[in-house]
């Protein structure tokens, strides 16, 4: 996708719709460097996730993010909107936004940290 010459994508994932269609998540960060590259207004860092899919013959994307490193912290919120969007009957699930109870919130793909032994 040609947003990673603009951002870093730091995952991506499949995802179903309620109806089993289709639908791709990206988990990106933007650094204040690349913000400025691409002159945006804003002096920090966002981390953000973007949801793809095609639907009823369009294509649409849905993006929410929040100041790097806080996106977590919106959790209730975020899954308030994602489960209020809809196409027709067909809907996103909560756990589309790829958070966990038990996962850390700063870590969306919930890897863990490399060992150097």
């Amino acid at each position: 996708m040609i947003i990673g010459h603009y951002v870093t994508i730091k995952g991506e994932s499949d995802i179903k719709l309620s109806d089993g269609s289709n639908a791709h998540r990206f988990y990106i960060a933007v650094t204040t460097q690349q913000l400025k590259n691409l002159k945006a207004p804003l002096d920090t860092g966002l981390d953000a996730v973007l949801l793809t899919t095609n639907q009823q013959g369009g294509s649409y994307l849905i993006i929410y993010a929040a100041q790097q490193g806080r996106l977590g912290e919106f959790r209730a919120a975020l899954e308030n909107i994602l489960s209020s969007v809809k196409f027709d009957s067909v809907g996103f699930s909560i756990s589309d936004l790829g958070f966990t109870n038990d996962e850390d919130k700063s870590n969306p793909n919930n890897t863990k940290p490399q060992s150097n032994k």
